[in-house]
């Protein structure tokens, strides 16, 4: 009998997660993907989160990415804090998906920060302020490709800082001077399938020239297994050095040139260089949340 004890476990787990997931609320979001609500978790100190699964379909063991939405006071910035929240939710993922997570599945783990965590009007979830893989490995869990911005961010003595209402300043005003009524990433942006028509605007690091006015650009938010990428079309894109910047654009069409396939192209109308690497002096709103969709009307 006690040689089954593991097997009847696993079982057992298995069928908890199946009920679970029948019992959570979900959230249909672009591509096909879902977005389950899978309720709250709580430190060793007892301080509060909230956690869903993104998943390719309804099976919470074929993630897309574990989300986790903490409070703004949450230190994120020491790494070990933001480490714990993220392996909290890995561990409860592996009680649902036992297999998958013994197996070494790696899985995308993003933090946010703020009061609500909700996808854009396009249906995709909004990039995290700590973001990582992970999977156990041996006896441990091992992180991969961790990035954290969390560094970087305002002292949170309160939602509403100086420092907020300067970037939302900023990006009003860069918004209103080329009639932009939405912010996107390159990601974002990579995966639609048909292109917007109004002005957007993209915070973009600036890569190789790809032709007589042409350079790719990549997310200025790019993280390690973000491959996405877009061809910016324009007289000045050749003066542009490494700095982050700012770009208002119009999306033309998907490339056809060898070195950028089925790229989209961008009419740049405008640009301006970002103070910081990830153009949070732009993006980077009150309560610690970075820009993302239609722009919010009190910028208007």
């Amino acid at each position: 009998m006690s040689a089954l004890r593991p097997l009847l476990l696993t079982l057992l787990l298995a069928a908890s997660g199946a009920q679970a997931q029948d019992r959570a609320p979900t959230m249909p979001l672009a591509d096909g993907a879902q977005l389950t609500d899978m309720g709250a978790l709580a430190d060793a100190a007892g301080r509060g989160a909230h956690w869903w699964v993104e998943s390719r379909g309804p099976d919470l063991c074929a993630p897309r990415t574990l989300h986790v939405l903490v409070d703004v006071h949450m230190p994120l910035a020491r790494e070990g804090v933001a480490r714990e929240w993220m392996q909290l939710a890995h561990q409860r993922w592996a009680q649902l998906c036992p297999g998958k997570a013994a197996g070494g599945l790696m899985v995308r783990i993003q933090l946010h920060q703020g009061f609500e965590l909700a996808p854009d009007a396009a249906g995709y979830m909004p990039r995290g302020v700590v973001n990582a893989l992970a999977s156990f490995q041996g006896q441990g869990m091992v992180f991969q490709q961790y990035q954290s911005n969390a560094a970087s961010l305002p002292p949170a003595d309160g939602e509403h800082s100086p420092e907020y209402a300067a970037n939302a300043r900023r990006l009003r005003q860069f918004a209103q001077r080329y009639k932009a009524s939405r912010v996107m990433d390159v990601a974002q942006l990579d995966r639609l399938r048909t292109r917007p028509h109004a002005t957007v605007l993209l915070a973009v690091r600036p890569g190789a020239l790809v032709g007589r006015g042409k350079r790719l650009v990549h997310g200025a938010r790019h993280e390690g297994w973000d491959a996405s990428s877009a061809v910016a079309e324009g007289a000045d894109v050749v003066k542009w050095g490494t700095d982050s910047r700012m770009l208002a654009v119009r999306v033309k069409a998907r490339s056809t040139d060898v070195r950028t396939p089925d790229r989209w192209v961008l009419a740049v109308l405008g640009s301006q260089v970002c103070q910081s690497r990830d153009c949070e002096d732009f993006l980077l709103l009150q309560g610690g949340q970075w820009a993302s969709g239609p722009i919010p009307h009190a910028l208007n």
